[in-house]
């Protein structure tokens, strides 16, 4: 027997077996799970970033909240992997964008389909016990290393921009984005409408 016609029947027994390996596999990858209630820790990223570990500058939390609010999706990193982030049909910028970079908690409906998954909250928070540095050295804020002197300003609030749209972060980052901060109140709670010339 010749080695191409050897060849030949190996090409065709391997291309057999694969094809009856994927019709057996294809009833498992069509089962989609039901959505189950979640909470996830981790850090708060953008795709983009995480993806290709490119940032514009040095101040990783600034570029992820600039591309979360420029429409780059948001995940969060666990401990398991990843997992996108929604809110509904609104998606989730406003809420995620002052945790961006930080540890978070999140609570909501979990999805996985294909292999992926995403999670639709309902709450999202800073995490503030138990963690540890991560591996790009970012400590997240917990009491135990505030000082007493810092708490006060580390509060977080609703930032009002020029334009009218708020959304909940630190004093730093509203002023850093030239907004007007209310410290301790939620955007549900106060008016911001366009600055008058």
């Amino acid at each position: 027997m010749s080695h191409r016609r050897t060849f030949g029947m190996v090409a065709t027994a391997v291309a057999a077996i694969l094809v009856v390996s994927v019709l057996q596999a294809e009833p498992e990858r069509g089962k989609t799970p039901p959505p189950r209630d979640v909470t996830l820790t981790g850090k708060i990223v953008d795709l983009q970033s995480f993806m290709t570990g490119q940032f514009k500058s040095s101040d990783h939390k600034r570029c992820t909240q600039d591309c979360i609010r420029a429409g780059v999706p948001a995940a969060i990193q666990t401990d398991d992997g990843i997992v996108i982030i929604g809110e509904g049909t609104k998606g989730p910028q406003r809420t995620i964008m002052p945790l961006a970079f930080r540890q978070a908690e999140l609570k909501g409906k979990l999805y996985e389909r294909e292999g992926m998954f995403y999670i639709d909250i309902t709450s999202a928070k800073a995490a503030k016990r138990g963690l540890e540095p991560d591996a790009d050295g970012e400590e997240p804020w917990t009491p135990e290393t505030v000082e007493p002197e810092q708490e006060e300003q580390l509060d977080d609030g609703a930032c009002c921009l020029s334009d009218g749209d708020c959304y909940e972060t630190d004093p730093n980052d509203c002023l850093n984005q030239g907004g007007k901060f209310h410290r301790g109140v939620a955007c549900e709670n106060v008016e911001c409408g366009p600055e008058q010339p």
